[in-house]
């Protein structure tokens, strides 16, 4: 019974300092209200999985995304992505057997009033990728799985950046 009651006071304790040191679920970000109601604007389309993943991270942080440009409180714009490969390591016949996937893409957010809230910014991820030259199809599909997670990592590099303007905001 003794350790029952141990342990619940200890899950308690690891509560309070996790809620103390600003600790939030993944996912959960404090969002500026500035971002109430949200144009997104990407370069790739509505279809794009980046577009998915910012919609999805946007929205799962209380924001209401707008079709119409002019209704919104701020503009999120992400240009077009760039993705290019670069080997890393030949086999004796000159073939690659091991290249690095480079993913590429700039954005900004702007206010209703065209006022700046972040410059234009990069985020540049990159990934390692094993050839195998047996293996065409695996390959093709390791690399299109390798973009979409960097796609799904951008996203959130981007809604982190975006969070951090929020406690670079004066308090009102």
């Amino acid at each position: 019974m003794a350790s029952v009651l141990r342990i619940a006071i200890l899950k308690a304790v690891f509560v309070v300092l996790l809620t103390g040191c600003g600790f939030q679920l993944r996912g959960q970000l404090a969002l500026p209200p500035v971002l109430e109601r949200t144009y997104l604007q990407v370069a790739a389309g509505e279809r794009s999985t980046l577009y998915q993943h910012l919609k999805a991270g946007l929205q799962v942080n209380g924001l209401q995304i707008v079709s119409d440009r002019a209704s919104a409180t701020a503009v999120v714009e992400v240009g077009s992505e760039v993705i290019s490969k670069q080997t890393l390591v030949k086999g004796s016949s000159g073939s690659a057997l091991e290249y690095e996937l480079f993913y590429s893409v700039d954005f900004r957010v702007t206010g209703a009033d065209n006022k700046v809230l972040i410059s234009q910014q990069n985020v540049r991820l990159s990934r390692d990728l094993l050839y195998d030259n047996a293996t065409v199809i695996g390959r093709d599909t390791g690399e299109t799985r390798a973009t979409e997670d960097m796609r799904k990592d951008a996203a959130q590099a981007i809604l982190r950046r975006i969070a951090a303007l929020s406690s670079a905001q004066p308090a009102r």
